[in-house]
């Protein structure tokens, strides 16, 4: 694995990672599936806290990868791993200790 895309890995799962938890949850809301369930667990919640550790395992994958190095790029790569793994537990964290869609319906507009 080249270091480029080794150092870069984790901060681009958690761009992906943000933006996937972000689209699916407005989608989930706007289709009204606050009340769906997945094997008797909340369906967003369930789908949140899945995407999430699967993406924290893909960024530890990268600093495996990045642990095998000597000296300054072992320990950067491991602090990005560090600090993206963090970073990606925080985007699903609100879900999963809050209600989904709270507020709604909301109308827009006049009338």
């Amino acid at each position: 694995m080249s270091a480029a895309l080794a150092l870069l890995g984790p901060a681009v799962l958690w761009a992906i990672h943000f933006l996937a938890v972000y689209i699916f949850v407005s989608l989930a809301c706007l289709w009204r599936w606050q009340d769906a369930t997945l094997l008797g667990l909340p369906l967003i919640e369930a789908v949140v806290a899945l995407l999430t550790l699967a993406f924290i395992g893909a960024i530890a994958a990268c600093g495996w990868i990045w642990g095998w190095s000597d000296g300054f790029r072992g320990r950067v790569g491991i602090g990005m791993t560090a600090l993206f793994a963090v970073a990606t537990a925080m985007v699903g964290l609100p879900t999963l200790l809050t209600a989904a869609c709270v507020g709604l319906p909301v109308q827009i507009g006049g009338g």
